[in-house]
């Protein structure tokens, strides 16, 4: 490589890095919104900047989820940072930049320097990957990403012909790239399909390469060590579950593999559409967003024909080998995924195209790179990289809070009972009450079987102080869900009104075993040993909370009211 070339690289390196953070500079403004409220601001091993030990050693929210990197990530950006959500979106724009940086680096011995840059641009722009951005709980994706891409980097610089002794240093480097991997999100299993791939699209006979081999075996390694690891954390025998009710975040949960198939390939080719044209943007794709029974409508089809060109593309062998290696980067991207082999915990989620994409965009740069001229290749590049900038920026801004991201959702995701759902919290939380029972009544309506909408609609009833409408509905949620935490926590509160504090106490504490770390029922026990008198359990239940709960409202009066016992 002469030096103007090398120069040449390091600019584009840079301009790249440069585009991926400053087109999400907006996030830098956002608050913390969905499930960041979840992952960062009420979680404990966050708050409390749980050691190393313990992150490792804990499982992630819902509890079927092992990524202590991510968990890691956040407790040391509180320690040294502070809890403020701009130094969380700091590191999600960072990283976000830096893995549009390592496409190029990863592409540019593929696809070559030009074709690289622009799929660089184009990844570092792209308005489907926004959720995964500025959002915070993306951190996932990105820092999975980032490990991925690097392992990726250091297995082509392995699968040289000219094995040389040097080499064997990277085979460690390669080990810890690859169990971060593992460690940031459980699809990045997906790198032991996607690693040698990435060393065909070079050349097929490098991979009978002693350093290809060897780099190969370090990834198959690292991916036995990891599910071990996981094995002893998460005791769930499948790698990638949600919610109680899978089937509101998956409908196709249920359905056998012959069901499954054609609607989880349609699905494909939808995430293969939005990576160029995105719009509508949605962070829910839950039922009855999508809805399996209809499979047969217009969109449904068209997706299913996109997949099916595209793997037809793949099997072709006079298609262009750049395009038959980016559609078979965006299919093994998408192997854990997809819900083609398995369903998993979502349906559909904008954030799981984030690696798979890169597949895409190189192909569809490298074929523009064949098909036009240096100069319609940049007049193309710059008007997709413009629009796709602008869309991106726009949309930034919907996750800057929950009513803002809701807000948006229940106009763009109507049929979703989630949405519907989430839509009323925003509304009951802003005192338009008989608003956001109507949003409640919907969700219950699109989906009976939810328990959210049902302790909604308690919640605003015992706001109004209508205690017979609270009780009915929150017998409802409780007969949906015995274990739905707020509905416990709910009907404690009214039981402790009515003065049964043993009545209140057990529910509490049945809400606890649900969710070890809420607040609302540990407050709910101090109030309970209050009543009760018992000044010394509720000295230690004070004592426990304070270091969480100082700036709380209840607390503070809870803990006056133990001063004077």
């Amino acid at each position: 490589m002469g030096d103007q070339q090398r120069r040449s690289e390091i600019f584009y390196c840079l301009s790249i890095l440069a585009l991926g953070f400053l087109v999400y500079l907006p996030a830098l403004q956002n608050g913390f919104a969905f499930d960041d409220l979840i992952h960062i601001s009420s979680n404990p091993l966050v708050l409390n900047q749980a050691s190393w030990q313990r992150i490792f050693s804990s499982a992630m929210y819902p509890g079927d989820l092992y990524r202590p990197l991510v968990m890691l990530t956040y407790v040391l950006t509180n320690k040294y940072f502070g809890l403020g959500a701009y130094n969380f979106h700091f590191d999600n724009n960072l990283l976000h930049a830096a893995n549009a940086m390592l496409v190029f680096a990863v592409l540019r011995s593929l696809i070559g320097s030009q074709a690289a840059l622009w799929a660089g641009t184009l990844f570092a722009l792209n308005p489907i990957l926004s959720e995964a951005v500025a959002n915070v709980s993306g951190r996932a994706e990105l820092l999975a990403t980032f490990f991925v891409l690097a392992s990726l980097f250091i297995v082509l610089l392995l699968s040289v012909p000219a094995w040389k002794p040097a080499h064997i240093l990277l085979l460690p480097l390669l080990a810890v790239t690859t169990l971060a991997a593992f460690l940031s999100k459980e699809s990045a299993l997906m790198l032991i399909a996607l690693a040698p791939l990435v060393v065909a699209w070079r050349s097929v006979d490098r991979l009978r390469t002693a350093g290809a081999l060897s780099g190969l075996a370090v990834i198959a390694l690292m991916a036995g060590a990891y599910l071990w690891l996981r094995s002893q954390i998460i005791t769930t025998p499948s790698l990638l579950t949600a919610s109680a009710d899978v089937f509101l975040d998956n409908p196709l949960v249920d359905k056998s593999f012959i069901e499954r198939l054609p609607f989880a390939l349609s699905l494909l080719g939808a995430y293969a559409r939005k990576v160029f044209a995105a719009a509508p943007l949605s962070a829910d794709y839950s039922f009855a967003a999508i809805d399996p029974l209809n499979f047969w409508s217009s969109a449904n089809v068209a997706h299913l024909l996109l997949c099916l060109t595209l793997i037809f593309a793949l099997m072709r062998r006079s298609a262009p080998r750049e395009l038959r290696c980016g559609v078979a980067w965006f299919l093994a991207a998408f192997a854990i995924t997809s819900n083609v082999l398995f369903p998993i915990g979502s349906i559909f989620g904008e954030r799981l195209v984030y690696l798979p994409s890169i597949g895409l965009l190189a192909g569809f740069a490298a074929s523009c790179e064949r098909l036009l001229s240096p100069g319609g290749l940049r007049i193309v590049g710059s008007l997709v990289a413009v629009l796709f900038a602008f869309q991106t920026a726009q949309h930034v801004q919907v996750w800057s809070s929950n009513e803002n991201l809701f807000t948006y959702q229940s106009r763009v995701s109507p049929l979703s009972a989630k949405t519907a759902h989430n839509y009323g919290m925003v509304l009951r939380n802003s005192g338009n009450l008989d608003q956001a029972i109507l949003e409640f009544r919907r969700a219950h309506e699109i989906y009976p079987n939810y328990a959210d909408p049902a302790y909604g609609i308690a919640s605003v009833f015992a706001s109004k102080g209508f205690v017979p409408g609270a009780e009915h509905w929150v017998q409802k949620a409780l007969s949906i869900d015995p274990q739905h935490s707020e509905s416990l926590n709910l009907l404690g509160r009214m039981q402790l009104n009515r003065g049964e504090s043993v009545e209140a106490a057990q529910n509490f504490e049945k809400a606890l075993r649900k969710r070890p770390d809420f607040m609302e029922a540990e407050l709910g026990l101090l109030a309970v040993a209050i009543q009760l008198k018992d000044t010394e359990h509720a000295k230690l239940l004070r004592d426990a909370l304070s270091k969480r709960a100082q700036s709380n409202p209840e607390f503070v009066k809870l803990s006056l009211l133990v001063d004077k016992m």
